[in-house]
């Protein structure tokens, strides 16, 4: 997700430097990926290989996967919108489009 919300912010002056920022002060953490987790991402890539998911896509979709997350907040809407986590859940994306 930060490689996402640094490419949104991208053209704004402030947008890194607020990032870090935020990141530094613990508004979030970054989660750690480890080679075990290789595997399930492999999964995911193969799983969806016809639709041209990118790496960073399956390994979003494993985190929230391992960490039970609902939410994740993402632009790329056509690949998380057909991503099937585990026990039939399906991710909420934000932001909203209207």
């Amino acid at each position: 997700m930060l490689t996402e919300a640094a490419w949104i912010l991208h053209g704004t002056p402030w947008g890194y430097t607020r990032i870090v920022s935020n990141l530094k002060g613990g508004l979030f953490a970054l989660a750690v990926l480890d080679a075990e987790d290789l595997a399930r991402i492999h999964e995911i890539m193969e799983r969806y290989e016809d639709s041209g998911i990118r790496l960073a896509n399956a390994a979003l979709a494993h985190l929230a996967e391992r960490e039970n997350f609902r939410t994740i907040f993402s632009l790329d809407r056509r690949d998380f919108s057909m991503i099937g986590l585990k026990r039939n859940r399906s991710l909420a994306i934000l932001p909203e489009l209207s």
